[in-house]
């Protein structure tokens, strides 16, 4: 029973510090994007010009994006650290007041 809930532990606190899919989306497009765009910005014609411009504005919208869900995404990390740790504290007062119990 102890393994079962140590396993459960240890896959919680990998899901909390793992990236969430959707951010790890982004991060993808946006490397795609910008990569794309060091290779336009070789070129020097009006079509060019013109997806160079589209590739910025699509750019600067999904970095946005990415910038909410990450805020999203670490203050839910931190709630549910402070969370575990109040855990902890509420367990280790516990045992000392069982081991001041058996002293008593």
């Amino acid at each position: 029973a102890i393994d079962l809930i140590d396993e459960a532990a240890s896959r919680i606190r990998m899901e909390i510090d793992s990236k969430p899919e959707e951010l790890d989306r982004l991060d993808r497009r946006l490397i795609q994007l910008k990569i794309e765009r060091e290779a336009l910005k070789k070129e020097d014609d009006e079509a060019t010009r013109k997806r160079l411009a589209k590739l910025e504005e699509d750019i600067v919208k999904l970095e946005r994006e990415y910038a909410d869900l990450e805020e999203i995404w670490k203050s839910e990390k931190a709630e549910v650290q402070g969370s575990a740790q109040i855990q902890q504290k509420i367990e280790q007062a516990k045992q000392e007041m069982e081991a001041a119990r058996r002293k008593g």
